[in-house]
């Protein structure tokens, strides 16, 4: 059974961990309880991998192009050598060199190609991606992708001292723009920022405007495993970033482009994704399973928290599935979760080429008694287990998305493709879900 639990009471949700983080309640969490999969779900409907794009930890999707779009990385060996996210900080040499990628994927023909960069060379060592449409171009799409540069300071610094006392990482946030149906994505400007410390996540909210979630405040070392482990060790953040005031086509570095913090005080924020409206915002945080439901207070301004929802299983990048098959007695419109079915293992199979990290993926639906996605009880709530695996099909799910299979296509039955993502999974996978 799965268990989610939700609560509209934000001073007792972020102040009393006692309650809401008992020892039990992050070991399950963490599946420490979870045993092997009797009858995993979904296990005969078709499963599609998409090799080409491996190695990809976040996707999503455009519906009017019928497209996924998803940045990856060039393989396994070098998600080890250079990953902040997994705080594998190997050989930053090697990460100088690292060329990821861009891949859109058509969910009609089931087919995938690598977007060919214009005006950029790289590093790009990938993580968080989101897409906006270009508002005057209806054929045209924005591109906004996670870099986990090394800092060339780090590497003179480590050069000359053998213990790299410069700061690691030189993140970055690459824009891109994309004509709908070609092979290329032309570089558009390259955004840093004082702020912009450890970057996971990005969400567009104009072209020239994001925010972008700090996942933790230390980039490595026992202060960030204390960021994993306590609850109140609550110093991760939101950014918004605005950079309207800057020229359209720079390729290096935009340093007018302004940064202010959108939000403090919940712990290991990670993914992020657009809710039903333009104002709002999913948050998924990865080490507590918690998903929180925000709201702008301004478009593309500070973020506040309106409710809460407890999984049962570490969940990262959050997205709203809206149902084009909805009527007046189904609509599947729902929040979609994926994440790892048994974490606690992960520090042991991270940097293990063989290794398996079990998948999951649930979608959170309305009551259909009360209408709303949000909600103080249960009761407003209803949850479905999608997909279940233990690694041999899917490793590492870490960004999902829905899309609806025409019913008529399926003797009236709702279904749908339920794509997945994994920053250590050799391909975007696919398989055929009920929903």
């Amino acid at each position: 059974m799965l268990l989610v639990t939700s609560d509209k009471d934000l001073s007792k949700l972020l102040d009393t961990p006692t309650r809401q983080f008992a020892l039990y309640e992050r070991l399950a969490v963490l599946g420490t309880f979870r045993g092997p999969v009797n009858a995993p779900a979904n296990a005969s409907d078709g499963d599609v991998h998409f090799r080409d794009a491996g190695f990809c930890e976040d996707l999503h999707h455009h519906a009017r192009s019928k497209s996924l779009f998803t940045s990856c990385d060039e393989g396994f060996a070098s998600r080890v050598a250079w990953f902040p996210g997994l705080m594998h900080y190997n050989d930053p040499v090697q990460a100088l060199k690292a060329k990821g990628s861009i891949h859109v994927i058509d969910t009609e023909t089931m087919s995938s190609r690598q977007l060919q960069f214009t005006n950029f060379d790289g590093p790009f060592i990938t993580h968080g991606i989101d897409i906006i449409d270009d508002p005057e171009d209806s054929e045209a799409i924005y591109i906004m992708a996670v870099n986990h540069r090394p800092s060339r300071e780090y590497l003179t610094s480590q050069a000359a001292s053998g213990r790299g006392a410069a700061p690691l990482l030189d993140a970055r946030i690459e824009v891109f723009h994309h004509i709908i149906g070609s092979n290329e994505a032309r570089h558009v400007r390259s955004v840093s920022h004082p702020l912009l410390t450890l970057p996971n996540d990005v969400l567009a909210t104009s072209p020239t405007s994001f925010h972008v979630t700090i996942d933790h405040y230390y980039t490595y070392g026992i202060m960030r495993l204390i960021e994993d482990l306590f609850p109140r060790a609550r110093w991760s953040y939101i950014l918004h970033v605005d950079c309207s005031g800057v020229a359209a086509a720079l390729p290096e570095a935009d340093t007018e482009c302004t940064a202010t913090v959108a939000l403090t005080g919940i712990q290991n924020n990670n993914g992020l994704g657009h809710g039903r409206t333009p104002d709002e915002i999913l948050i998924g945080c990865a080490v507590s399973g918690r998903m929180y439901v925000g709201r702008l207070k301004e478009l593309g301004g500070s973020i506040e928290i309106v409710d809460m929802v407890q999984y049962p299983a570490n969940i990262d990048n959050p997205s709203y599935f809206h149902d084009p098959y909805a009527n007046s007695t189904f609509d599947a419109s729902g929040v979609l979760n994926v994440g790892l079915y048994k974490a606690l293992t992960l520090p042991q199979t991270s940097a293990d080429p063989e290794g398996k990290e079990g998948s999951m993926a649930w979608l959170l639906r309305p009551n259909s008694s009360t209408g709303s996605l949000l909600g103080s009880s249960l009761s407003s709530w209803e949850t479905g287990l999608l997909f279940e695996d233990e690694g041999d099909r899917m490793r590492f799910a870490s960004g999902g998305a829905l899309v609806a299979i025409d019913p008529a296509k399926e003797a009236g039955q709702r279904k749908a493709w339920l794509f997945m993502a994994g920053a250590l999974a050799p391909s975007v996978f696919a398989v055929k879900v009920d929903l």
